[in-house]
């Protein structure tokens, strides 16, 4: 220890340089230099990425519950329209690329583009008014196609046209500009996911949710992000549009073909796109035929898409019929659960880079890029079958009680005396209640039979009831008692109806006994204590009306009866606020029993079990889908870029686009077509599907060559910065993707 001091003081300490803080890496330092060099003109560049991002999953997040629940779509024309918007925002991303290389260049493209975003957005917000729109679907349907058109028009030319603002001299800063452009397509996505719900629930307009203050939200960004863009003009670095590779692509294989067909090629060919040689050079050739080697590995992948993109219509509709009650936590909305997909790439990207994919090393089993893939596709699968359980979960329907046999009368006692009660029939066993409770069911004979009731301590009259019961029935017997005093008896059949399980709600009778205190007839206000839009109002009920009603799922509160006696009206109140938990698919009989003070107690009873399935249960789906994602998009466009020349990677970004719009095309057909019954069934099919894309996707890639490194380099020039010292696009983008596109 002496001897480490003694060799320590001899050391001479000076304070580092800027410049050696910069070379050993000095965070701080090295950060402040970043932002110093950083091209201003990427600024709002940012600006427009971020608001572009809200403001496109802000209507993409509410979409299918707008169409479902606003325009009164059924669920697979919602669906149906809810991809057939994707898929065109991703087909027009290539028709995007191609105007803004080939015509109008980037910016022109991006602000034209941003200007009809905005207006398609107001469009949007006005007409999902009611005192502009009526509730029609035309002109919100015509606004969404406009702005599918914008979206994907910007698309692909944003990243590229914040990288054209990079020097030569700034190459090393363009890794942390993509990084912060990616932070903004994820922070505006998860921002967007988690506020948005929260607005549609919680503000209320024409008495239900209020989708103009959504998209109103959503318009607001847009217009932020368009004017941040044009903002920056003078700051730009602009390029004149230099050709389309895409087309030139489509060129060639076309005259390739077309010569092959005519046998006008050049002679002695060893590869059929070597008939075009009579035209374009052998690198351009050469290159498509890498090209094509990669595309042919990309035609399994729109199955990927079509499962990747139901968390926003499936998955969310699915998430309609689950319980988003938290306790103390509060409420998880249907479509906020969405939110996870983004947090959980932030989180999974370093966990796959840092843990997983050594882990598999360190067995002695790397993954190559396509082994990756192929795990990320069943993932998918898996994440689709875990969704099918947990509908058959949701979909799970009680049953009542069971008729009786030929002779016999099944009846259920409730006391609504405050006291207890004794039953004492002549052909069934004696019931013993107290106040609130109802008996188990009693099979007994059909026909007419007396009921002797005595109440202990209630000053009411014991008395004998006669009733007659009908054969193989389910009766529920009421005990009341009059203005007489006298004990009461009112039976009521018990037919459970059937359920749609495609919706969210409970079947539900009230069984409603009157006094001289409060009217014959009431409205019964029926309050959610979650869902306000949920709450509704009962008319008219009586002691004849015990029919059952679809009530939607989730936990009431009757706070008030308003009995109508000519033209006056009397509120009448509860003794307490009892809440009422209306499960999913469930059948209940809510007994209310007047006081003698003007007051009402509420009963609620179980006719047929419900399920309650929390909206907690898909969290796993989404963990599997999005390690699916991880494993399939973060690593496909890298396997891709790196098995093709660097002049074929933008075309290799447009046909990435397209398997992603491919995937919302079979999504469009399948629900149109409805080739099983059953979201379980679909659910089941889709993971089906995948997983033999699995299978076929993993055969080519056990035959798939890889290209190397010197191979690529073989078939390029030799690259080189451009005279006005600019970095060539291609170079840019080499080793940069958005998976969050």
């Amino acid at each position: 220890m002496a001897a480490r001091d003694r060799t320590e003081s001899k050391i001479k300490y000076e304070p580092a340089t800027e410049e050696d803080q910069l070379k050993t890496g000095n965070c701080c330092a090295r950060t402040k230099s970043w932002f110093t060099q950083f091209p201003r003109a990427t600024w709002p560049i940012l600006v427009t990425e971020f608001g572009e991002r809200f403001s496109y999953y802000g209507i993409k997040t509410v979409l299918v519950l707008y169409l479902t629940k606003d325009l009164m779509f059924n669920k697979a024309d919602g669906k149906t329209i809810y991809h057939a918007f994707s898929m065109t925002s991703y087909f027009t991303g290539v028709i995007g690329a191609m105007i803004a290389d080939s015509f109008l260049g980037k910016y022109r493209t991006i602000a034209y583009t941003l200007f009809v975003y905005s207006l398609s957005e107001m469009l949007l917000t006005a007409t999902s008014a009611d005192t502009i729109g009526n509730r029609s679907s035309i002109g919100p349907l015509i606004a969404l196609f406009l702005m599918a058109i914008a979206c994907g028009n910007i698309k692909p030319c944003l990243a590229a046209f914040g990288g054209d603002q990079f020097r030569a001299d700034q190459e090393h800063l363009l890794d942390l500009f993509f990084a912060m452009f990616y932070a903004s397509v994820n922070v505006g996505a998860v921002l967007c996911m988690y506020f948005i719900p929260i607005v549609r629930t919680d503000v209320q307009c024409y008495g239900r949710d209020c989708y103009p203050a959504v998209f109103g939200i959503n318009t607001v960004l847009i217009i932020v992000a368009f004017l941040a863009f044009i903002g920056g003009k003078r700051m730009y670095t602009l390029k004149d549009p230099a050709g389309n590779v895409f087309i030139k692509v489509i060129k060639i294989v076309g005259h390739a073909l077309g010569n092959k067909i005519s046998g006008s090629g050049p002679p002695n060919t060893t590869h059929w796109l070597d008939n075009a040689l009579d035209t374009y050079e052998q690198k351009e050739v050469n290159d498509v035929r890498m090209l094509l080697r990669v595309l042919v590995m990309y035609i399994p992948l729109p199955v990927f898409w079509a499962l990747f993109h139901q968390q926003g219509s499936s998955w969310t509709l699915q998430a309609e019929q689950m319980d988003g009650d938290l306790g103390p936590l509060g409420t998880l909305r249907s479509d906020q659960i969405q939110a996870l997909n983004p947090i959980l790439v932030l989180i999974l990207i370093p966990l796959y880079d840092a843990v997983i994919y050594p882990m598999f090393e360190r067995c002695q089993f790397p993954l190559s890029p396509l082994k990756r893939m192929t795990g990320g596709l069943g993932l998918a699968g898996v994440a689709f079958v875990i969704c099918a359980f947990v509908q058959i979960k949701i979909q799970t329907v009680g049953v009542g009680p069971s008729i009786p046999s030929s002779g016999h009368t099944s009846v259920q006692f409730i006391n609504t005396i405050p006291c207890d009660v004794s039953i004492n029939p002549t052909s069934f066993f004696r019931v013993d209640l107290k106040y609130g409770e109802r008996s188990q069911v009693y099979e007994g004979q059909f026909g007419m039979n007396s009921f002797r009731i005595t109440t202990m301590s209630c000053n009411i009259t014991e008395d004998t009831v006669t009733k007659i019961l009908e054969d193989q029935t389910v009766v529920s017997a009421v005990i009341g008692f009059n203005d007489k005093n006298e004990p009461t008896m009112s039976q009521h059949t018990m037919k459970l109806p059937g359920v749609d399980i495609e919706t969210a709600v409970s079947r539900v009778r009230i069984l409603y006994t009157s006094n001289d205190k409060m009217t014959e007839q009431v409205d019964i206000k029926l309050d959610n204590v979650i869902d306000d839009k949920k709450s509704t109002v009962l008319k008219n009920m009586s002691s004849s009306t015990d029919k059952y009603q679809d009530i939607p799922t989730g936990e009431y509160v009757i706070s008030e009866l308003i009995g109508r006696k000519g033209n006056t009206s009397t509120v009448y109140k509860p003794k307490s606020s009892k809440r009422l938990k209306l499960a999913n698919f469930g059948a209940f009989t809510l007994v209310i029993s007047p006081s003698k003070d003007g007051k009402f107690d509420v009963h609620i009873f179980e006719d047929a079990p419900g399920t309650s399935v929390s909206r907690l249960w898909q969290v796993p789906q989404y963990i599997v889908l999005t390690a699916a994602e991880v494993m399939f998009s973060v690593t496909g466009l890298g396997f891709a870029y790196s098995q093709a020349p660097a002049s074929m990677k933008s075309v290799l970004q447009s046909f990435w686009l397209l398997t992603v719009a491919f995937g919302d095309l079979i999504v469009v057909i399948l629900s149109s077509a409805k080739p099983v019954r059953g979201v379980e069934k679909e659910m089941f099919l889709y993971g089906g599907l995948m997983g033999v894309i699995m299978i076929i996707f993993g055969i080519m890639s056990y035959f798939y060559k890889y290209v190397t490194l010197e191979e690529v380099s073989a078939s390029e020039h030799v690259l080189s910065h451009e005279p006005n010292g600019e970095i060539p696009l291609e170079e840019k983008f080499s080793d940069h993707e958005d998976t969050k596109i």
